[in-house]
Parts: structure tokens; sequence; C-alpha cells
């Protein structure tokens, strides 16, 4: 029989970054970044920490890290999280608006488009086959439209576009 996990680190984990974010929405930066960096010697593997610190960094008053330390976050989010769009576009906007380094922020756009895309149809494919399965005709057709209109040549998408066709006789 499988051990259940321990899942008082993630609670733990979770519960600092919703305190972390707290104290940045009352713009105590300072305090919030030294809660994230408390939390990164905790849990150094968790990306979300390191977009925040990487955020944070830029807002504390009391902070003097170079701009190298902050692209650092953003990287070691990005290596524990390569699937995350949001890890390429927080690399993006640094690379673009605080280092004016354009060419190099365009390409972590251009990675963060291509990973929201790869999410956008894994997530239409799975919500078109749960509406055929429930034998929803108007949202499986309403779906098939949208991502085929996205994604015009996907074989999986054609392939459970004709399998809606043959269930709904068209």
């Amino acid at each position: 029989m499988n051990e259940v996990p321990d899942r008082e680190p993630l609670r733990e984990v979770l519960q600092g970054i919703a305190s972390v974010r707290q104290l940045g929405k009352r713009e105590d930066f300072d305090a919030a970044l030294a809660l994230a960096r408390d939390l990164l010697d905790r849990f150094p593997g968790c990306a979300a920490l390191w977009m925040l610190s990487g955020r944070l960094i830029q807002l504390a008053k009391n902070d003097d890290a170079p701009l190298d330390q902050i692209l650092q976050c953003f990287e070691n989010a990005a290596a524990l999280a390569p699937h995350d769009p949001e890890c390429s576009i927080e690399q993006g906007y640094f690379l673009y608006a605080v280092q004016d380094r354009t060419e190099a922020g365009q390409e972590h756009f251009a990675a963060a488009a291509t990973k929201a895309r790869e999410l956008l149809r894994e997530a239409l494919i799975g919500q078109l086959r749960c509406a055929v399965e429930r034998g929803n005709r108007e949202a499986s057709l309403e779906i098939i439209r949208e991502a085929d209109a996205i994604f015009p040549e996907d074989f999986d998408i054609q392939i459970l576009k004709d399998e809606l066709a043959s269930q709904i006789g068209k």
C-alpha cells in the first residue's frame, strides 16, 4: 500500500506564499522579500517563490541586489517550471524593460506564447472530451469550433471533430 505523502510542507509553502502576497498588497515589499527569502531557504524547489523574489527585489527599498540576481531568480523559476509561460513572461519583461535587451525579451515572450498555446490546446481537448462524454452536443460543437479556429491543422482535434461528427450524424 502506498504511503500518503506529508502535505505539511506543501501547506506551509502555500501559506507562506499567501503571506508574501498579502505583504506585497500592503506595499510592505521589504518584509515580503524577507519572508520570500526565508521560505526559499526552506523550499528552494518552489518556482513561485523564485518568481515572487525576483519581482520583490525590484520593489524593495532596502535591497541593493544587482540586476543579475533578479534575472537569476527568474531563471531559477523557469528551470523549475519549464512549461510555465509565466516564467518566460517575467524573464521577457525583465530583459526588455529593465535591461533594455529587446531581442532577448522577445525570445522569452515567443517561448511564453508557444507554451500558452500548448496549454490552451490541451485544455480545449480535455474540455471537448468531457462535453462529448456528457452528451452535451451544443457545448461540444462550440468547443470544436473554437479549437478548430485556433488549431486548424491539429491532428488530435481533427480526430475528435470526426468522432463528434459521427456521433451526431453530420
